[in-house]
């Protein structure tokens, strides 16, 4: 089976990693194209992403033809012409006889404002295309689509992937984030915990200064100064982009706050030498939280994942995976469990050693057991065969 996926972000990164990992790992054949002429060099991965706009429209009309599936990223990418280096190339005209998959990934579809544009895309292409979502919280959002989710890509024997180093030392706990958009309620906890009382009241301060200036600006709705506060918060050097570190008695807490782009091999490294993971919030996701690569690639790192997870979505989750036991993440009831719960969550992590461990220890089993490719990819081929 000949596979070919279309984007036009070289951000959907696992998607092109699974990609090479269907090259490396199966009989079959998968190429992955990215427009990536507006992206910085630095987010683009050569060994992932094998056809660019650089590439002439033969060449990419010969993929096309050759292919058996075809995998748009993204329903704004569906039928999408192919940006090339000698012009654009009209797919449509080269789609006959190939079975055609729309997967979404998440935002923006699962915006508020975009919810009803994408249900009413997938109701008027369900007869044509085969729809499928990345996350267990979107089959609850869309109708006629199936679950195609992110999982782990790569083997626990990989030397990159091996136990976090931080288990031999019992006195210290670091903390890793590495999205500035993600985790923030978590992120805000840990500062309370680890921030001085001088980075306290220059917060304060800020907040308070913020406020006053905003609310002198008539011109805006209500809707309008929560929303440039917010921003105006999110993007204080004060309370992001740092590292915090603070010793409560014995115990040394590390908080890696540090969200910024860095390539792969930085943000692997980081989590070798890492306890917790703050991976996402139940603000981040509508219907329940998700789990993504840097999640699975903690867990298989024996690293402890925090997230969004509820029951449910776990549920999901796990029987995709062929198993009745739920991967080691909090696993809320529902969004009203999350926000009476997850500050206690977050402290006993932190300050119960044997917990920690006992969720580290479960992590790496978890993924070495469900979530090692050798499980997880053919069962993905098996969703693009059908």
């Amino acid at each position: 089976m000949n596979i070919f996926h279309i984007c036009d972000s070289p951000m959907a990164y696992y998607y092109q990693r699974l990609s090479n990992s269907i090259n490396q790992y199966t009989e079959h054949s998968s190429r992955y194209y990215s427009n990536t002429s507006s992206w910085s060099s630095d987010y683009i991965v050569s060994d992932y992403i094998d056809l660019t706009q650089n590439d002439c429209i033969d060449e990419l009309q010969t993929v096309v033809h050759g292919s058996d599936v075809i995998i748009f990223h993204a329903t704004r990418n569906y039928n999408k012409p192919l940006v090339c280096s000698d012009g654009l190339f009209d797919i449509k005209k080269s789609m006959s006889g190939k079975k055609k998959n729309v997967l979404i990934h998440g935002q923006p579809e699962t915006f508020p404002e975009n919810i009803q544009k994408t249900i009413d895309f997938i109701t008027n292409h369900k007869e044509k295309v085969k729809f499928l979502v990345a996350t267990p919280n979107q089959l609850s959002i869309f109708p006629y689509v199936e679950l195609f989710p992110i999982v782990g890509q790569f083997s626990a024997n990989c030397n990159n992937y091996q136990r976090s180093v931080r288990g031999s030392e019992s006195n210290g706990v670091t903390i890793v984030r590495r999205n500035e958009w993600k985790a923030k309620l978590f992120m805000h906890e840990l500062l309370n915990i680890v921030k001085d009382n001088t980075t306290c009241g220059r917060i304060h301060s800020f907040l308070l200064n913020s406020i006053m200036l905003y609310k002198k600006l008539d011109r805006f709705t209500i809707i309008d100064q929560i929303l440039l506060i917010k921003k105006l918060i999110l993007n204080d050097p004060i309370i992001s982009k740092k590292i915090y570190h603070k010793d409560i008695g014995d115990l040394s807490i590390i908080f890696d706050n540090r969200c910024f782009w860095q390539p792969h091999e930085v943000i692997i490294n980081d989590l070798s030498r890492s306890d917790i993971l703050l991976e996402n919030d139940v603000t981040d996701y509508p219907g329940g939280g998700t789990s993504h690569t840097i999640g699975h690639e903690a867990m298989c790192m024996g690293v402890a994942v925090i997230n969004a997870m509820t029951v449910n979505n776990s549920r999901i989750f796990a029987n995709w995976l062929g198993t009745d036991e739920l991967p080691p993440f909090p696993n809320w009831l529902n969004e009203n469990d999350f926000y009476d719960n997850y500050k206690d969550y977050l402290r006993k992590l932190i300050f119960d050693c044997d917990f920690l461990e006992e969720k580290k220890e479960k992590s790496r089993e978890y993924f070495i057991k469900y979530m090692d490719i050798n499980n997880t990819l053919p069962r993905l081929i098996k969703i693009l065969k059908s």
